[in-house]
């Protein structure tokens, strides 16, 4: 069974029930055991985290984490406060006090030694989070989790009993251009599309942004929100459809999604080209280049099928782009997955 992983999904942290691994390991006890846990690493930390990353706690020594539920949970960073360590030292947590930790698949390797969490989502950009072992954690003995390895003369614990806290911060980057549908199904005008994803951090203003279809020499018409669509602030990690006044949104489009509207029938003047080598350039409110497509594909042949990015985070470039396959081939609204 070693390396085996035990999973579980939910609406927070949850980790594989105590009894059932205990079962299927047939674990016991080491005879005389009084060396408590501790953690030993974390992955990652510090800054500039990718979005897409998974973290793994390495113990001492193998844990019992399932006779209580939440006793390793990732956070953002603002949601850790005194009376919610706290709870989670005391579990199981509450129902209002569960809602703050980010819902993620749980595996237990290494033979009960190693948690990995895989958020559901992608993180934010530019946010810090913060993943907290309990201080109910123990090991197969029954020692509860310390701040300090090994014992001192007398076979006491050097460390204190106490939660754990690791912490890293998430990359950022400007506004992205993340997917480009040039070649929609049916009317082009209805279904073209850019989706832009913010991903510095903060909250903008797109109003007086322009898509350029000519590789910046001839900017575009300034982008209005379009009618039944108001906001104008797009919230950092979200995504908005840059499309013309004659785009049908999809019956799947969440009502949130923003759309930014140009002043023709379709997203230019002429439309999107299917062919490759139309380079496409989001200029902000002050004139400055913030992100282009370099018209690296040909959709041509691929009706429907939208071009994505592969890492918005990556500067532009024919090996950061692809033609999505398969059904549904475009995904307006969503960050998508290859």
């Amino acid at each position: 069974m070693r390396g085996a992983a035990v999973n579980r999904r939910g609406g927070i942290v949850l980790v594989a029930a105590g009894s059932l691994l205990s079962a299927c390991l047939q674990l016991e006890p080491p005879a005389g055991d009084r060396i408590p846990p501790v953690v030993l690493e974390m992955t990652p930390r510090g800054e500039q985290v990718p979005l897409d990353s998974e973290v793994s706690v390495l113990f001492s020594e193998p844990v019992l984490l399932g006779e209580r539920d939440g006793l390793v949970v990732l956070l953002p960073g603002a949601e850790v406060d005194a009376e919610l360590l706290a709870d989670l030292d005391k579990p199981p947590l509450g129902q209002k006090r569960a809602a703050r930790c980010l819902p993620c698949t749980v595996s237990v390797l290494l033979d009960g030694q190693q948690v990995r969490l895989v958020p559901e989502q992608r993180l934010e950009p530019g946010r810090d989070y913060t993943v907290v072992v309990s201080a109910a954690l123990t090991d197969r003995a029954g020692n509860p989790l310390v701040d300090r390895p090994g014992l001192d003369e007398a076979g006491r614990p050097l460390g204190v009993n106490t939660h754990w806290l690791g912490e890293f911060r998430t990359r950022t980057g400007g506004v992205r251009l993340n997917e480009i549908l040039a070649n929609p199904a049916g009317v082009e005008a209805r279904g073209e599309f850019v989706e832009v994803v913010n991903l510095t951090g903060e909250e903008l203003d797109l109003s007086g942004w322009r898509l350029d279809d000519s590789g910046g020499s001839s900017p575009g018409d300034e982008l209005q929100p379009c009618p039944g669509r108001e906001s104008r602030l797009l919230a950092s990690g979200r995504v908005a459809l840059l499309v013309g006044r004659d785009f049908v949104p999809p019956d799947d489009l969440d009502d949130g999604v923003a759309l930014w509207c140009s002043d023709h029938a379709s997203l230019t003047s002429r439309g999107l080209r299917n062919s490759a080598g139309e380079t496409l350039v989001l200029i902000d409110a002050a004139g400055r280049e913030q992100d282009r497509y370099g018209g690296w594909l040909d959709s041509s042949d691929h009706e429907g099928c939208s071009l994505q990015r592969r890492d918005p985070l990556q500067p532009d470039g024919e090996d950061n782009w692809y033609l999505q396959r398969g059904q549904p081939c475009s995904s307006p609204g969503r960050l998508a997955a290859e």
